[in-house]
C-alpha cells in the first residue's frame, strides 16, 4: 500500500531489450568501433586525395559517396556528425595557423609483377 510495500496494484511489463545497430544510440563494442574508425579513415583519405587536405567535408562530385555510405552504415549518426565537425574544426585551425599543415596521405604502392 505504501511506497515500499512488496505488493503493487499495477504490474508493468519488463522492457524488451533492443539489439544495438548502427542507428541506435547503444555504445558499439570494440570490434564495431574498429570497423567504424576504418570506414571513417577510408572516407577522409578519399576526400583528402580527391579534393585536398583542406577541402570541406562535403563531396560535391560524389567521388567518395560509396565510402560515405559505408561510413554511415558502420557508425552511429552522432559519431558521423562528431567526426565531420572535428574535421571542419581541424581545417579551420590549420587555416588560422593554429595547427601545422596536414600532409596528403600517399596512395599504397602498386604490387610488383616481377
Amino acid at each position: 500500500m505504501g511506497w515500499f510495500s512488496g505488493s503493487s496494484s499495477s504490474s508493468t511489463p519488463a522492457p524488451t531489450p533492443v539489439e544495438p545497430t548502427a542507428t541506435t544510440t547503444a555504445f558499439p563494442d570494440k570490434s564495431r568501433r574498429r570497423v567504424c574508425w576504418a570506414a571513417r579513415d577510408a572516407y577522409l583519405v578519399c576526400l583528402d586525395q580527391t579534393y585536398g587536405v583542406d577541402a570541406p567535408s562535403a563531396d560535391p562530385q560524389g567521388a567518395c559517396k560509396h565510402l560515405l555510405a559505408e561510413f554511415h552504415a558502420a557508425c552511429p549518426g552522432s559519431w558521423v556528425k562528431h567526426f565531420m565537425q572535428k574535421r571542419e574544426a581541424e581545417i579551420r585551425d590549420r587555416k588560422l595557423g593554429l595547427r601545422p599543415p596536414k600532409q596528403v596521405p600517399s596512395p599504397p604502392p602498386a604490387p610488383s609483377t616481377s
